[in-house]
């Protein structure tokens, strides 16, 4: 994956964003391995399978190919910071969507045993899609709830079971 065509400032410049905030029932370590591990093939929805392009699976440069059921794409760590940050950017889509994408995960402990996590997105769609990205945005919209959604109701099973 080449990061030259994405910026630490992106954040600030992205055309499009999400921001989402959860109260996830497990520690903030528990919540950090669901997101950055091949934990999501329990939670993540239409997940398919995950292959692994560097030696190491964690760390700032780990880099896979998620496969979900309607497309795949590149995803590459760039802050690691185990149990509280991660940056993932995301690139190479199967479907020309999205141009570029970064996605940032905030993880803090609340009470006993509870994650607030803040989940941001901030993506760039293909120029010639502009005319039907508002209807892209309400789809992307949806389906970035529903991973939060899994993602909670994932914990709340975990901690019915415990």
């Amino acid at each position: 994956m080449n990061n030259t065509v994405f910026d630490e400032n992106f954040e600030h410049t992205a055309p499009s964003n999400f921001k989402y905030q959860a109260i996830i029932n497990g520690s903030p370590e528990q919540v950090f391995a669901a997101v950055t591990s091949d934990e999501e093939k329990f939670w993540y929805p239409k997940y398919e399978k995950v292959v692994w392009l560097t030696e190491h699976e964690q760390g700032v440069g780990a880099t896979k190919r998620l496969y979900l059921s309607y497309l795949n794409c590149l995803e590459q760590y760039s802050i690691w910071e185990e149990g509280k940050r991660a940056r993932v950017w995301v690139s190479d889509f199967s479907i020309p969507l999205t141009r570029k994408m970064m996605v940032d995960y905030f993880l803090e402990a609340t009470e006993e045993n509870k994650t607030q996590l803040r989940y941001h997105i901030y993506y760039q769609i293909n120029p010639w899609l502009k005319f039907i990205h508002p209807l892209l945005h309400f789809f992307y919209q949806r389906d970035f709830q529903h991973v939060i959604d899994c993602l909670q109701h994932y914990f709340d099973n975990k901690q019915a079971v415990q």
